[in-house]
């Protein structure tokens, strides 16, 4: 038993599951949890006098209430994520679309766009076409593949943006141009 138990904190220390709690804080709420938890355990041991089957039935019991805990450390996270202002959006924007290797007349023209389609509202919804987010994407879910939370976060969506952008007008300027001609692009 406790070659396992040992076994298990080397996996444990070892594992990738742990430096990403450690990376968000997690991991000293985990450890409080997981020391509540053995602590009523332990009271209950010696409460009811339990025999050697019954505390291995309690300590499988106890590994996967672990294991909720860990899963549930991973994903709130994810469930609290993270806003960011118009102005994070646009500077994330900029780098993008420098790094695609387009000119400052696009990102110019980008804020132009955007503005127009959505105010820089990573929550914006057009509830006539369905559309949603900064680039309006119609339907919505075209940017799920960018990532979870592409109705609110605003990287994902102008990821998926700047994508659909290449794909169909090279550039945003030519998008603009577009936009201005028909009012959609």
């Amino acid at each position: 038993m406790k070659k396992r138990i040992n076994k298990l904190k080397i996996i444990w220390k070892n594992s990738l599951l742990r430096k990403i709690l450690k990376q968000k804080g997690e991991i000293k709420h985990l450890k409080e949890l997981l020391e509540e938890t053995r602590k009523q355990n332990h009271y209950l041991i010696d409460q009811k006098n339990l025999d050697e089957l019954k505390i291995r039935d309690l300590m499988l019991e106890v590994s996967k209430k672990a294991v909720l805990i860990l899963l549930l450390a991973l994903f709130i996270p994810t469930l609290q994520a993270k806003t960011y202002t118009k102005k994070e959006c646009k500077q994330y924007a900029f780098q993008q679309v420098i790094k695609k290797g387009w000119t400052i007349k696009d990102y110019n023209d980008l804020v132009k766009l955007w503005q127009k389609e959505s105010n820089w509202n990573a929550k914006a919804v057009n509830k006539r076409t369905g559309s949603c987010g900064i680039p309006q994407s119609n339907p919505c879910k075209k940017m799920k593949k960018y990532g979870k939370d592409y109705k609110t976060n605003c990287k994902v969506q102008i990821k998926w943006g700047l994508n659909y952008i290449k794909k169909r007008y090279k550039t945003p300027t030519k998008a603009w141009q577009h936009f201005k001609k028909k009012h959609w692009y």
